[in-house]
């Protein structure tokens, strides 16, 4: 009896620790459902380089989805899935505004479709087209300067080419990314003699508009050494900073992914700071760029909206007597998307390549820089710190 408990006492244990480690698994499909009956009551409403398709779904237990089956481009097919608990299907990736077949199927839990439904949709004009139709291109220093509108916010890619032979042997300087539905891009680096420029976008599923031309000739720039340049002290310049963060670091010209010669102020300083720069020569500045710090791009203390000043007399008591206000400038991520989310593209261009904004080139000509910040990525208050990587600048020296 005791040798019958003991081996009853070792299967129960045996039963309970296989239940505790692994639950049962039910497989509820029925191979031998049939499949279930079509969605009714189809309307479809075309949208920029798409559709939604609302209809009424099949009574029945077995139904899974519902699923649309269509090409995107000739050879290129795609899908769109909607569970038993929506009525419509978005459908997208769409080119152009030829006319497209869109099939559609109730798929059961076993995984058998239903007969084929077949609807017809005009897509409206696509993101690619209607951007295409807005794009300008118009010189600027030192390059081209592209403009767009994008109303629907698409993905979009936009890749700027210039004819090296004047022959149309063109080459990609750069691909540009955003969602914003407006904006400007730039590609530096030319000397002043006309050139023919072309740029063309391209959204996620490959499809790609015409080329826009233009022959551009680049406005004339230089970049301004910083061997010349020195921090100034004025009284009321705020310029303390904490650990070795010095303001000589904005114009060491070591910046970037894992560098850390940033300026960064105390955090008991009212907020807008500004700080004094002399660039040891007279300069007409064309733009500039500010480098983001790489551990808090578009975040934390990193500067969000700024001024630029110039004066060539500076008042030793350090008022703002005599500075004129060059620019007014804020860091807008090329992605669009909110605080807290970035792309690739949006680190590129604050921490390594730098925040480019231009000047209207007619400001005058100054020695003197006051950079003024009005707010950064976490002030809500008067009080706050700032950091800043680097800061550069472009233009014609003067004197």
């Amino acid at each position: 009896m005791k040798n019958f408990l003991k081996i009853s006492l070792i299967a129960t244990s045996a039963f309970l620790l296989a239940r505790c480690g692994k639950e049962p698994v039910y497989n509820y499909t029925d191979d031998s459902m049939p499949p279930p009956a079509q969605v009714t009551n189809i309307q479809v409403k075309p949208t920029p380089g798409g559709g939604i398709i609302t209809y009424s779904l099949p009574v029945d237990a077995n139904l899974s989805y519902v699923k649309a089956v269509y090409e995107i481009q000739p050879g290129v097919k795609a899908e769109a899935k909607s569970s038993v608990f929506k009525d419509t299907l978005v459908v997208s990736g769409f080119g152009d505004i030829s006319p497209r077949q869109i099939t559609i199927y109730s798929v059961g839990k076993n995984e058998k479709a239903s007969e084929p439904l077949t609807v017809d949709l005009v897509p409206l004009t696509p993101p690619v087209m209607q951007v295409q139709q807005s794009i300008s291109l118009e010189p600027t220093f030192g390059g081209v300067r592209l403009r767009y509108r994008n109303p629907t916010r698409a993905n979009l890619a936009f890749t700027l080419l210039y004819d090296t032979t004047g022959n149309g042997a063109y080459k990609e300087i750069n691909s540009y990314y955003s969602a914003l539905d407006s904006g400007t891009f730039s590609a530096r680096g030319f000397d002043t003699l006309s050139k023919r420029f072309a740029v063309y976008v391209r959204d996620r599923w490959n499809n790609r508009s015409p080329q826009v031309e233009a022959v551009i000739k680049p406005l004339f720039e230089q970049f301004i050494p910083k061997t010349t340049w020195k921090a100034m002290y004025l009284p009321t310049d705020t310029y303390q900073y904490v650990e070795s963060f010095d303001l000589p670091h904005v114009y060491d010209g070591s910046w970037g992914i894992g560098n850390y010669n940033i300026f960064a102020t105390v955090h008991t300083l009212q907020i807008p700071q500004w700080f004094t720069l002399d660039l040891g020569k007279t300069v007409t500045a064309s733009r500039m760029k500010v480098m983001h710090y790489h551990e808090s791009p578009y975040a934390g203390a990193s500067v969000k909206q700024f001024e630029i000043w110039g004066s060539n007399d500076p008042p030793a008591n350090g008022s703002w007597d005599g500075w004129k206000q060059l620019g007014s400038f804020e860091f807008i991520k090329p992605s669009g998307l909110p605080q807290g989310q970035i792309t690739e593209e949006d680190l590129t261009y604050s921490v390594v390549n730098g925040g480019d904004f231009e000047f209207t080139g007619d400001q005058g000509a100054f020695r003197y820089i006051r950079f003024k910040t009005i707010a950064t990525y976490a002030s809500s208050g008067p009080i706050g710190q700032i950091v800043v990587s680097e800061i550069s600048f472009w233009g014609k020296i003067e004197l």
